[in-house]
């Protein structure tokens, strides 16, 4: 027996002991790998632990099962390094290619982060070649230049359920995108846009996250979106003068979770009319100081917005009311749940 065919043998049969691992129905066996890699959506690297690619290399057997396993290549975080070096261009566009060929039929999860265009002409002639992979693109998350996301969403992503786009650079004018061609895009986070995003489809919108953009940008989104349930503002300013509607003009009827977080609380909530909210996060440190009473700003906003099938309140941040959690339990007692959470984060906390 060749050495080569000896070393391959080795993790499963060594003086005379197999590995149950090894032993197992392939379909076992693939499910098992799949779990070793971060949970769909989330994008695998290129190469490192949280690769596919080790796994590969760990035996002919394993590397036989890995590589009949489209899950395990369904993600991947584009490597757009800054390099002009043509060879290791060629080898990482080799690489992608590959790693897209193994996903088979699957859906995927592509995250591609640019911070210079001539990221985008160092990679055009590797993109050209791999054209037909958007058609199964379900989640994409883009961080990158104006220049570079015009070239990207110029396309059609039949598939496409979730989009995260992050600004890197100035306002993004209009990008020459057809709503048309995210007929089931219903999940979006927009970051840094300072300009009105109107090239979206809003109007099929589900889930929306917005952070760091003026109300002048994302007012105009909330009033298309009118199937939203789930809505994030982070950082989000809001000035009444350049938004002279009077409260509760922004009708999100369908809307059941709320989340505001280092926002004007006040200004933002008091302009939404949801009647059909479930769930609320809000930062404490917006509901006024201690010369303010927390629990009558409060109630204000809740009746002004028609909350009354709230459920759950969280008031988070780093800085929460002065008034107690038990007289704002008092205050509230149609709202089963409410917590209080020290947190700059915007996960939802109980107590």
């Amino acid at each position: 027996m060749a050495d080569e065919e000896r070393m391959h043998l080795l993790p499963i049969e060594r003086h005379g002991y197999k590995d149950p691992v090894l032993t197992l129905p392939p379909e076992i066996f693939s499910e098992i790998l799949v779990h070793t890699l971060p949970p769909y959506p989330l994008c695998s690297p290129l190469t490192g632990r949280a690769s596919p690619i080790p796994l590969t290399h760990v035996c002919r057997r394993w590397r036989e099962i890995a590589l009949a396993t489209p899950q395990l290549w369904r993600s991947i975080a584009l490597p757009f390094a800054c390099t002009l070096d043509y060879h290791i261009r060629v080898k990482q566009t080799e690489a992608v290619r590959t790693w897209l060929d193994r996903s088979g039929s699957c859906p995927l999860s592509v995250q591609i982060h640019m911070e210079d265009n001539n990221y985008l002409s160092i990679w055009a002639g590797g993109w050209r070649e791999i054209p037909l992979y958007r058609e199964r693109w379900e989640q994409l998350e883009i961080k990158a230049t104006e220049y570079a996301l015009r070239s990207l969403l110029a396309c059609r992503m039949p598939m496409l359920r979730s989009l995260s786009l992050t600004m890197e650079d100035d306002s993004l004018s209009h990008p020459r995108v057809d709503p048309r061609d995210f007929p089931r895009l219903q999940a979006v986070s927009l970051t840094l846009f300072q300009s009105p995003v109107d090239w979206l489809p809003w109007g099929q919108m589900t889930s929306l996250t917005i952070e760091d953009m003026s109300s002048g940008s994302y007012i105009p989104i909330l009033r298309d979106a009118i199937h939203l349930v789930d809505l994030t503002l982070l950082d989000c300013e809001f000035f009444m003068h350049s938004n002279p509607e009077s409260p509760g003009s922004i009708p999100l009827t369908q809307l059941t979770s709320l989340v505001i977080m280092g926002s004007n609380v006040v200004q933002i909530l008091g302009a939404i009319d949801a009647p059909a909210l479930q769930a609320l996060q809000i930062s404490g440190e917006d509901l006024g100081d201690e010369s303010e009473d927390p629990i009558d700003t409060l109630a204000a906003l809740v009746s002004r917005s028609r909350c009354g099938m709230l459920r759950k309140l969280l008031i988070a941040g780093p800085r929460l009311p002065w008034v107690s959690k038990k007289a704002f339990r008092s205050a509230f007692p149609a709202i089963p749940e409410i917590a209080f959470k020290v947190s700059f984060g915007c996960e939802a906390g109980r107590r």
